[in-house]
């Protein structure tokens, strides 16, 4: 659940939000799935894949793998030690 809203409010926003609006409502979620309830799992990613589909996104159609590739060497620079 928590994946699932904060999935769709990223692609929806191109923001990425930490905290949960509802906590204690992914929290029992997981407990009824957990406890055996899949089908309420399965109707969720449902309603999701509907709401993902029915937006668009500021998000662009491909990363930009030439800057994630220096942002990634830039900080293995920074706190690769050699120590292995």
């Amino acid at each position: 659940m928590r994946l699932c809203e904060q999935g769709l409010e990223l692609y929806a926003t191109g923001q990425l939000r930490i905290r949960l609006d509802r906590p204690a409502d992914v929290v029992a979620f997981g407990e009824r799935v957990g406890a055996g309830d899949l089908g309420l799992a399965e109707e969720l990613i449902g309603s999701y894949e509907q709401r993902f589909d029915a937006t668009v996104s500021p998000l662009p159609q491909a990363p930009d793998e030439a800057v994630a590739q220096e942002w990634l060497l830039a900080v293995r620079r920074q706190y690769w030690t050699g120590v292995g």
